[in-house]
């Protein structure tokens, strides 16, 4: 079997160089060393399919071009659909605790505007309270930004942002929610726990349910 060169050959071959670059010059990221390891294992499992489709297609090769370039197409569209965020956009001026809740009848279903867009973008009212039809589990790998277009700041949650989850319970029923802290500037993360503010959010929360 005769090698060519080909898309998904060079994709492999990249990832695994990649990886070697991770282990030894990426150490600050949060899985260290592990993520270097697992994008050189992508990249071998890439090759074994490049040699599964040099087989398969042996007599016919540019019917082993138009299977890669469709199965790195599809590879390349759901790595970025699953890399999506939600990103509240926060009103001019906030300060103070937003409260996400979820699994709320007749609320909306955040979802991207189309089919091509990543990310979830959401409005936060001057309340700080968001109400969303859809379930906690259901938030695309819980990443969460928040977007402070008067200071044009990017925040994320738990690093500059105190960030918290707990249950609101409302005549006996019980809604999962997030709750952040902001405050800009920041100057250190204060521990989430049921302060005056929150306290009354949730009794506000109850009452816009009709609870």
């Amino acid at each position: 079997m005769k090698l060519k060169i080909t898309p998904l050959f060079i994709s492999s071959i990249g990832v695994i160089i990649f990886g070697l670059f991770y282990i030894f010059y990426k150490w600050d990221s949060n899985l260290g060393p592990l993520a270097g390891l697992l994008l050189m294992c992508c990249g071998v499992l890439c090759l074994g399919v490049y040699f599964v489709l040099r087989i398969v297609f042996r007599p016919r090769f540019w019917l082993q071009l138009i299977c890669e370039i469709v199965l790195i197409v599809f590879v390349s569209f759901s790595s970025y659909k699953m890399s999506r965020k939600v990103i509240l956009h926060i009103p001019a001026g906030f300060r103070g605790n937003i409260v996400l809740i979820y699994g709320v009848a007749n609320s909306p279903k955040l979802k991207p505007v189309s089919f091509f867009e990543r990310n979830i973008h959401i409005r936060v009212p001057q309340s700080g309270i968001v109400t969303m039809f859809n379930k906690f589990a259901e938030k695309y790998l819980n990443n969460l930004l928040v977007i402070d277009s008067l200071h044009s700041r990017v925040f994320e949650p738990g690093k500059y942002i105190g960030y918290g989850i707990d249950t609101l319970k409302c005549s006996g029923k019980p809604y999962t929610i997030e709750v952040l802290d902001y405050n800009y500037p920041y100057t250190i993360l204060r521990p989430l726990t049921d302060t005056t503010e929150i306290t009354r959010k949730k009794d506000r929360a109850c009452k816009m349910l009709g609870q």
